[in-house]
């Protein structure tokens, strides 16, 4: 049996075809929904408009449909666009929130301390009575830190 390139290629992308997209396409998606726009979304990503149009081509061929369609100079989200979009805003959501916890961590109670072994040992550390947050010691520092400059 002999294949065409054309169809080993579709072969191809049906073994590997997944759910999920490539994950750099999703940003420049969503805001292109949410800003209904591809030059807005560009702006926003500071990408080229170019950049964002090859993005969501890139996910309409992973799904094999149009995510969007055209209504004179504008861009609107197709059903299915609009339904992806809302998934993904959520699912970005979602993630930008987790992300967030970990920078809420009060960071005005970590203490750093970049001394000599020996201070650190013997005066700094017995000192920090009363303290309850994170301690973070790092002796070696200051030498790395010389031996940069």
């Amino acid at each position: 049996m002999i294949f065409l390139a054309a169809d080993m290629s579709r072969i191809h992308m049906h073994r590997l075809r997944s759910p999920l997209p490539p994950l750099s396409t999703l940003r420049p998606f969503e805001a292109a929904v949410r800003l209904g726009s591809f030059k807005a979304a560009a702006e926003e990503l500071h990408l080229t408009q170019s950049a964002i149009s090859h993005q969501i081509n890139s996910l309409e061929k992973h799904f094999q449909t149009k995510l969007f369609a055209r209504q004179g100079n504008r861009l609107i989200p197709t059903k299915e666009g609009t339904a992806y979009g809302t998934a993904v805003a959520r699912s970005l959501a979602e993630l930008s929130n987790a992300g967030n916890s970990f920078l809420k961590e009060d960071r005005s109670k970590v203490l750093r301390v970049t001394a000599t072994p020996t201070f650190a040992m013997f005066a700094a550390l017995p000192r920090r009575q009363g303290y309850g947050g994170p301690l973070y010691l790092d002796p070696h520092r200051r030498r790395r830190e010389q031996a940069l400059e």
